[in-house]
């Protein structure tokens, strides 16, 4: 299961067959269960797209920021944009953070060696 956290909180990533035909929606989020679901048989692109929204849903809940609906849709089609129109930047920054991480990884089995002298 796909998961993400949100405010401390973990969100279940669920892919929901016959979603929007069955609740006329592409998809919902439920920050009480814990629950992003997606229409399984959306386009991959799209998908993003309602996932994006989602978190933003889910940031709302989390944060309490009493966004209006159409501000949320507005907000995740901007965002989903920049990300896509800037996904080299946003992959170095990720790129960035596993080397501090190993950089802290390696620092941190030094100092256990070092004091284990």
């Amino acid at each position: 299961m796909n998961f993400i956290k949100i405010g401390g909180i973990l969100y279940n990533i669920n892919m929901v067959k016959d979603l929007a035909r069955d609740h006329n929606a592409l998809g919902r989020c439920c920050g009480n269960s814990g629950n992003i679901d997606i229409d399984y048989d959306l386009k991959d692109k799209i998908k993003d797209k309602v996932f994006i929204h989602e978190v933003i849903e889910a940031l709302n809940f989390e944060y309490e920021l009493n966004l209006e609906h159409n501000k949320i849709s507005i907000l995740a089609m901007s965002l989903h944009q920049v990300l896509v129109d800037n996904m080299t930047i946003f992959h170095n920054i990720v790129e960035r953070g596993k080397i501090n991480e190993e950089l802290h990884r390696v620092q941190d089995n030094q100092s256990k060696t070092d004091d284990i002298r």
